[in-house]
């Protein structure tokens, strides 16, 4: 099972959602199955960071989407790196989707990976 942590639309790349995961990894092409409203989205990518990529867990089978980050001082930056380091030891990693509709699946939504 998948759970959907946060889902948010960012510019240029689409709608992004923080998915909470055991499995190795989520390649391009895996399909994600609402089991609320049957909605069903396309993994276009993983998002890494910038200021952590030598730090993130990284999985062979997936197309990584990496993000300059900037910040204003080196508190926002050291707190931003300790969030993402946190949420991925609990599993739960940032990840490009798409359906036709462009919607953004719901917090706390489940999701069924129907071609993994």
């Amino acid at each position: 099972m998948l759970f959907v942590k946060q889902g948010f639309n960012i510019s240029k790349n689409g709608v992004v959602a923080e998915i909470q995961h055991s499995y190795n990894g989520l390649p391009n092409g895996t399909f994600l199955q609402s089991t609320i409203s049957n909605k069903i989205w396309e993994i276009k990518g993983r998002l890494t960071f910038s200021h952590v990529e030598h730090l993130q867990v990284l999985f062979g089978n997936e197309t990584l989407s990496p993000m300059l980050m900037s910040f204003a001082s080196a508190e926002q930056l050291e707190k931003s790196k300790a969030e993402i380091l946190d949420s991925e030891k609990a599993n739960i990693f940032q990840y490009i989707i798409y359906n036709r509709e462009n919607s953004i699946p719901k917090d706390g939504e489940e999701l069924i990976a129907i071609n993994l």
